[in-house]
């Protein structure tokens, strides 16, 4: 079995980030909370590093384009209710910024589709294009490789 390329020790503080931070925020915020963005993008990132698995890594863009019409669709939009003032409102912003007020600029719908493209386009995207560039695949740096060693034939 070949070494991984991602170092145990960044494995191992991860873990233990995850393995405090889970815990206290399932007793605080509830299991709801965990359809933030960030909280999946946690997890996610946690079986990636261990898997080491671009796969993984490179899913969050589907990830979000299927979580966004979820949050709208069956999630309740800010404010928050009189008979539930605790509950989660509003999950990964798609009514607009913030938990007090929907976005009344445009129509939800419009929002939401907007907010979809901007995640993709803006976030997604660049961050992919650039890690392609800065980390070749594995089986490019091979083949760099084995250029580099060859003998030099003139």
């Amino acid at each position: 079995m070949k070494p991984g390329r991602i170092p145990l020790w960044l494995k191992v503080v991860y873990t233990g980030f995850v393995a405090v931070l889970v815990p206290y925020y399932w007793r605080t915020y509830g299991p709801v909370n965990f359809l933030w963005f960030c909280d999946i993008a946690l997890l996610v990132t946690l079986a990636a590093l261990w898997l080491e698995s671009p796969l993984l890594f490179s899913m969050q863009t589907v990830l979000a384009l299927v979580l966004l019409p979820i949050c709208f669709f069956f999630l309740p939009p800010p404010p928050h209710s009189a008979a539930n003032p605790t509950a989660a409102v509003n999950l990964n912003w798609v009514y607009g910024p913030g938990e007090d007020v929907m976005q009344t600029w445009m129509a939800p719908w419009k929002y939401l589709v907007l907010q979809m493209v901007i995640w993709t386009v803006v976030i997604y995207l660049p961050t992919h294009l650039a890690l392609r560039r800065w980390a070749p695949a594995p089986m490019a740096c091979a083949a760099a490789n084995r250029l580099a060693e060859a003998p030099e034939t003139v």
